[in-house]
């Protein structure tokens, strides 16, 4: 590990596409003083390009000083100005990089120096930090976290008073192991390493045992191609693939803290996929936290069904293969799509062989409300029933007693569009759309089957592909390079593998739609999938059964 790190930390300080300057956003800068502090230390002070290690970490030290606020000491550049949560980040990584520095034991003039540095711009933002405020659920560990540090290099209570007033909260962590906001992303940068640091320094055991138990989910949430399942985050990380490789060191203080065999083989898987962050390693390794280990080898991760309920999803795995199906109750619970909410409308990826299905999708026409969004999941076996009922209706007149003289009633929401009609006050007529999909694991493949109750209405499945290239054929037309519309059994080629796609249903219509919703299509957006995909289109009041069979299986 400490020859890994030595050879990948300039990369961070040293690399042709580094530079200092006023621009540049304090956590960028704060990485770079650490990374090559944590290298100086590393390869020893008489390694080649010492100096400049040395010199730069000071340039970014002051640079940070004068990037800071003169009334609050917040940073004023980067995402959010003045923003508590956003300066934590930096304050972590400082306060990190002086309990480091005193855990190795550098000392002497020049670390001397470096680490007054440090408790300046800490002490500049302490009053800040344990005045602010948050916006985000996993802001409240990163800001605790900070105040924690801070007080461990500082050595001012009231900062680690303000951290305990947001632990007295709780911790959002969901009775299935993910945390709220149930992303990847924010768990590995934000959510874990905080607790992490917190049992640390505040001796609550119980926090590391919280991050143990969440990198074993998100064990189970990992594909064979080395990519976490997002189907069920509320955050940015939602539709896109996350990597493993970002989750390696805290796998390895997992290993470390509990010996566990599991996280170490995850470690070095993802030390395998690319590795994570170089500076958090070195960090971990000067402080002790991780060991220099060897590859080891761990039981697999466990094969079947695991329910994660509280994320609203359920996972098979055998093998390499993976079957993730998942509602998505937000969208309907909040009323809208907006940041924060799990409002990606895939339901289902699957992954066998070289086949990746990234996401099947079921839009509908039914008063501009959006694809389907499963409201409910229950498995019974090896098949996983979602439910949900979409609901729009036309307003019968006010009141006489609501009556306005001048026509001028309160501005409201009513679930798609916004008017001055007093919505609230008014009687409705609803129409409801009823839709339930089946979702079976077969031996083979897959099945799908989709049934709908109320007013007949064009509807949509489609299926994304993954990356691979795949050949299709059979009763299909291409509509664009990349996208076929099934009419019949369809043929797929994937390297040497030979699937079919079977429908049902015998009225399959050539009029395949993708429909994001009024509130996403009316602002010129869309979330539709990108890359091949396939897509079947047929009318409700028909149910379509639909299969995925590997042929040569």
């Amino acid at each position: 590990m400490r020859e890994r790190l030595v050879a990948d930390l300039p990369g961070v300080w040293a690399g042709p596409d580094v530079v200092l300057a006023p621009h540049i956003p304090h956590r960028t800068m704060q990485h770079l003083a650490e990374a090559a502090s944590y290298w100086l230390l590393l390869a020893g002070a008489e390694a080649e390009g010492a100096d400049h290690a040395r010199r730069r970490i000071i340039e970014a030290l002051t640079a940070l000083a004068e990037q800071q606020d003169d009334a609050t000491g917040l940073f004023v550049v980067g995402d959010n100005v003045l923003s508590p949560p956003d300066s934590s980040f930096t304050i972590n990584g400082l306060g990190r990089l002086a309990l480091v520095l005193r855990a190795a034991d550098a000392t002497g003039p020049y670390w001397d120096d470096v680490g007054a540095r440090i408790r300046g711009i800490l002490a500049a933002v302490a009053g800040a930090l344990r005045a602010g405020g948050v916006h985000t659920p996993n802001h409240r560990w990163e800001i605790a976290s900070a105040l924690t540090r801070s007080w461990a290099v500082l050595g001012d209570d009231t900062l680690r008073d303000r951290a305990e007033q947001w632990l007295a909260e709780g911790l959002d962590v969901q009775a299935d192991g993910l945390y709220s906001e149930r992303s990847p992303n924010y768990a590995v940068h934000v959510s874990n390493p905080s607790l992490t640091v917190m049992a640390q320094l505040l001796a609550r055991p119980g926090f590391l045992e919280i991050v143990h138990r969440n990198l074993h989910v998100h064990s189970i949430l990992t594909g064979a191609d080395g990519n976490v399942c997002t189907l069920q985050s509320r955050r940015q990380d939602q539709g896109h693939d996350f990597p493993l490789a970002a989750f390696e060191p805290g796998y390895r203080v997992a290993a470390h803290a509990f010996g566990c065999a599991e996280c170490l083989a995850m470690a070095e898987r993802g030390a395998a996929l690319g590795g994570g962050d170089p500076v958090e390693l070195a960090a971990d390794l000067l402080s002790g936290h991780i060991d220099d280990q060897p590859a080891g080898s761990a039981p697999p991760i466990p094969g079947g069904w695991t329910d994660l309920d509280a994320s609203e999803l359920a996972v098979h795995r055998a093998g390499d293969g993976m079957l993730v199906v998942r509602a998505a109750s937000d969208v309907a619970a909040v009323g809208r799509v907006c940041s924060g909410t799990n409002h990606e409308p895939s339901m289902v990826a699957y992954a066998a062989g070289a086949l990746r299905v990234a996401g099947a999708r079921l839009s509908r026409r039914f008063f501009g409300l959006g694809p389907f969004r499963a409201s409910s999941i229950e498995r019974d076996g090896d098949t996983v029933t979602l439910r949900e009922t979409a609901t729009a209706g036309y307003y019968q007149p006010l009141p006489p007693d609501r009556h306005s003289a001048n026509g001028v009633y309160p501005l409201e929401f009513e679930g798609r569009f916004a008017a001055r009609m007093a919505f609230s006050e008014r009687s409705s007529n609803d129409l409801s759309l009823d839709t339930r999909i089946d979702v079976t694991r077969l031996a083979d493949g897959l099945r799908m089957s989709i049934a709908t109750s109320g007013p007949a209405v064009p509807l949509c499945l489609e299926l994304a592909l993954g990356a691979a290239p795949v050949a299709v054929d059979g009763a299909v037309e291409i509509v664009e390079p990349g996208l076929w519309e099934v009419r019949g059994d369809a043929f797929l080629t994937v390297a040497d593998e030979q699937w079919v796609l079977e429908p049902s249903v015998a009225d399959l219509v050539g009029d395949g739609f993708y429909e994001p919703g009024e509130e996403v299509r009316y602002m010129a957006g869309s979330d539709a999938s990108a890359g091949p995909r396939i897509r079947l289109a047929w009318r409700s009041g028909q149910a379509l059964d639909v299969r995925l069979r590997r042929l040569d299986a």
